[in-house]
């Protein structure tokens, strides 16, 4: 309470709160009231809706991993790699102020789990221009890997983001892409991968995949699997499937 007699605060949850004030005088009488106050969701403060993994689209969330919100009234559209306030959003995961890459405009936003976000229980804040969410409690593992996806807009068929050893995407010739070939070692790109980090099951087409090399990449957050594909296939799509999720149909010819 200020001298001039104003109790001022930032409510963070909606509801119907009672409370008393009690005031005492030089003398030690005292008096004191009773109030009810109710405080309504603000219409133009930003919510969340969902928060899931940028690449697997599963709840799985770890330190250094890519992740993504869905909600409303979440700011400006906007791309930036390197700022913690992209479009009038910022975000917060267990307090620590998190890298925002890219803002939809249009109630999306990407974003990095903080290298020194601790395990367990964690809540997810946006902010918007001085308004706050209410928090998005989720929970943080020590790895949460998952492969990123495009998909093919002329035939709706779903892609890892996978490239050969000269960066050049993985996919069907029809899409103008170049299929794998049995025996090549691929790249696919994706997130969640952490120091100590066992190498992930693979398979693709249902056959158990040689893994070359997991870990980072030269981009925070970004990681890739080095994979052998495996002989034996013929000229197709194949399922590839990484830690029991099914990441897409790898092209091979």
């Amino acid at each position: 309470m200020t001298p001039d007699g104003k109790i001022s605060g930032i409510p963070i949850s909606q509801g119907t709160f009672a409370f008393s004030v009690t005031l005492a005088d030089a003398l030690g009488q005292t008096v004191g009231q009773q109030f009810t106050l109710r405080v309504v969701p603000d219409p133009q403060a930003p919510s969340i809706k969902t928060v899931v993994n940028a690449a697997s689209f599963d709840n799985r969330l770890a330190p250094n991993t890519w992740f993504t919100v869905f909600g409303d009234n979440l700011g400006a559209a906007g791309r930036d790699g390197s700022t913690t306030r992209l479009g009038g959003a910022s975000l917060t995961v267990c307090g620590i102020p998190a890298v925002i890459n890219f803002n939809s405009g249009q109630g999306q936003l990407n974003s990095l789990v903080p290298s020194g976000t601790p395990l367990g229980q964690c809540p997810v804040v946006a902010t918007v221009n001085g308004r706050f969410s209410a928090p998005s409690n989720l929970t943080i593992s020590a790895q949460a890997p998952g492969v990123f996806r495009f998909v093919i807009r002329a035939s709706g068929l779903s892609l890892p983001v996978a490239t050969h050893a000269d960066y050049s995407v993985v996919g069907p010739q029809a899409a103008g892409l170049t299929p794998a070939r049995t025996g090549e070692t691929i790249i696919l790109w994706s997130t969640g991968w952490n120091e100590g980090a066992a190498a992930p099951a693979v398979t693709i087409g249902g056959i158990p995949t040689k893994v070359a090399y997991y870990g980072p990449s030269q981009s925070p957050g970004l990681d890739q699997i080095n994979v052998v594909v495996p002989t034996g296939l013929a000229t197709g799509l194949y399922d590839l499937v990484v830690e029991a999720i099914t990441s897409g149909k790898v092209a091979v010819q």
